[in-house]
């Protein structure tokens, strides 16, 4: 049903190095509001070319949403690369949101009212309250890995994640569960009536090439990606 852009640094001693070996320097130094900039419209060119269907999943700094510049870059990479508002999703973690001052919510509303989907990442790492599941102007949110990993053998985790599904559809929330591995998670997550999973039981990152191309075997199969 989606996909989500990760970015990846091709440094010349270090080999490919991921984002949290860079990102949090870009964040401090400032670079990171052009880096999300250049991470939208990359991500939105290459999902127009995808199924129609498919979303494409963006992950945003607070630096991005605190200096105003989010909206602009939302709305210069929609109208550059054509895509439906509808198919991108932008993933906001529980940290950037704890400080919902009224500009940040002013902000996400009129990122919501483009069409554009908005998820609480990483839900249930510890910082969020339930609360701010009706304060925000959020479509679904993202379980994180620490819940999904010990199930289906952990009571208590089992109890948890069906806790916060039930919650999130009585308020009208999706939900996603991130570092879904085996078969007996996606069981039982699918039992749980979570909505969507995301995981190494699916696929591993892959090249942009790679996944459109699989997006297209998959279509001629009749399948659907998940």
């Amino acid at each position: 049903t989606g996909g989500e852009a990760l970015i990846r640094w091709p440094h010349r001693r270090r080999g490919l190095m991921a984002a949290g070996s860079f990102i949090p320097v870009a964040e401090q130094s400032g670079l990171i509001t052009d880096i999300g900039a250049w991470v939208m419209r990359a991500a939105c060119s290459a999902a127009i070319a995808w199924p129609a269907a498919i979303r494409v999943a963006v992950n945003v700094s607070a630096r991005q949403l605190h200096d105003h510049e989010l909206l602009r870059q939302i709305g210069e990479s929609l109208a550059g690369s054509g895509l439906a508002p509808e198919r991108l999703e932008i993933e906001l973690s529980e940290a950037i949101l704890m400080d919902d001052d009224l500009d940040t919510l002013l902000a996400l509303s009129a990122i919501r009212d483009l069409g554009v989907v908005i998820t609480l990442d990483d839900f249930g790492a510890g910082l969020a309250s339930l609360s701010m599941l009706k304060r925000l102007p959020l479509e679904q949110i993202k379980l994180d890995r620490a819940l999904v990993r010990a199930l289906p053998d952990d009571a208590e985790d089992v109890a948890i994640v069906q806790a916060i599904v039930d919650i999130a559809h009585a308020l009208g929330l999706g939900v996603v569960a991130e570092g879904v591995e085996t078969e007996a998670q996606r069981c039982l997550l699918a039992a749980m009536g979570c909505d969507h999973a995301q995981g190494y039981l699916f696929s591993q990152p892959l090249p942009e090439e790679q996944f459109r191309w699989s997006l297209g075997a998959l279509a001629v199969a009749g399948g659907v990606a998940a």
